[in-house]
Formats: C-alpha cells, sequence, structure tokens
C-alpha cells in the first residue's frame, strides 16, 4: 500500500477555506468551516469500556472513547468521532496512522478491530 505520510494533499474546500459568508440577521449562530488538509483516518471496532485500547487512545490521541451517540472528543489535531455502540472512526493529521494502529492493534486489546481506512 502506498503512504500518504508528507504528500502536501489538498481537500476540496481548500480554495474556499478562507471565506466566509456574513451570518444572516435571522440567525442565533455561527458555522466555521476550515480545511483540515490531508487527514489519517482510522476505524475504531471495541466494547466502550475496553481499558487496554483507552490507555493507548490517552498515549496517542490525547482523550478517550465518546460512549454517547453522536459525540465526539478532540485533543489537538486529533479527534475520535462515535459511529456507533461499538465503532468509532479517529481523525488525525497526515503521516501518523500506522503509529495510532500500532499503539491500539495489540493482542492484550482483546476483541478489538483497528483499520487504516485512509484516503
Amino acid at each position: 500500500m502506498a503512504s500518504l505520510k508528507n504528500i502536501p494533499g489538498k481537500s476540496a474546500l481548500y480554495r474556499i477555506a478562507g471565506s466566509s459568508s456574513p451570518q444572516p440577521e435571522s440567525s442565533k449562530g455561527v458555522v466555521v468551516m476550515h480545511d483540515l488538509g490531508v487527514t489519517d483516518k482510522i476505524n475504531l471496532r471495541c466494547a466502550p469500556d475496553n481499558e487496554v485500547i483507552a490507555r493507548g487512545l490517552d498515549r496517542v490521541v490525547g482523550t478517550r472513547l465518546p460512549t454517547e451517540a453522536h459525540r465526539y472528543n478532540t485533543s489537538g489535531l486529533r479527534s475520535v468521532i462515535w459511529c456507533g455502540p461499538d465503532e468509532w472512526l479517529i481523525l488525525a493529521e497526515n503521516g501518523v496512522a500506522e503509529t495510532i494502529t500500532a499503539e491500539l492493534d495489540r493482542p492484550e486489546a482483546g476483541h478489538a478491530a483497528v483499520t487504516n481506512v485512509s484516503d
């Protein structure tokens, strides 16, 4: 598999990332979008109370699994997004998927699946 490490990719938003529109008068909120560039993506399947995975996430992502539906936890440039009761998507800066996968994909984690699904 080809590695995307250090490839200066651009997302579909890269040309509009710095632009914004004025807030409509009737709006109570603000939405801010910015381009993250190419990100690594790791799919994680495990029990939400898996302590081996939790300790590994603390070390390489800096946060724990969100256990409430439709939530995410973020630390710096890395996020863990709830996808289902036993499934999460880890987003991280380009080039670190192998390190994160190696830290989480351990035999002592038991019944767990860690898969690099980066583009």
